[in-house]
């Protein structure tokens, strides 16, 4: 029938309107329709925000993700010195991951203070 194309993904035959232009010069249309694509997109998505989320940062249970008024999403988690619990955006957590460098550790400079001065008795073998 013309005007409809078969899709790839879940095999429903869907008015042209339903598919992606793959090529809006030849009026090319993609070969899975935009539900399908959607659908792929968020799965990857999810899968990639799982493998960038800091798993073992204090052990088992103390990273949680909280959803907050306006749905956004923070996950919090503990302070290595003082334990206060720190909330962040999880894109700024997924940011620092994605990139290599070091998420945010202390919940203040006094607390980055004092950890550096303990990590720096370590390396030098002494006990604080």
């Amino acid at each position: 029938m013309p005007g409809t194309k078969r899709c790839i993904g879940c095999g429903r035959e869907l008015p042209l309107s339903e598919f992606h232009f793959r090529s809006q010069a030849t009026g090319e249309r993609q070969s899975r329709c935009k539900s399908c694509v959607n659908q792929n997109l968020r799965k990857r998505r999810d899968q990639k925000r799982q493998s960038l989320l800091p798993r073992d940062l204090h052990g088992p249970g103390q990273v949680t993700v909280v959803i907050g008024p306006k749905g956004a999403r923070y996950l919090r988690y503990p302070c290595e010195v003082c334990g206060k619990l720190m909330r962040y955006y999880e894109s700024e957590i997924l940011w620092h991951e994605a990139r290599g460098t070091p998420r945010p550790r202390t919940c203040s400079q006094r607390c980055g203070g004092i950890l550096r001065r303990v990590e720096a008795s370590r390396s030098e073998g002494v006990t604080a």
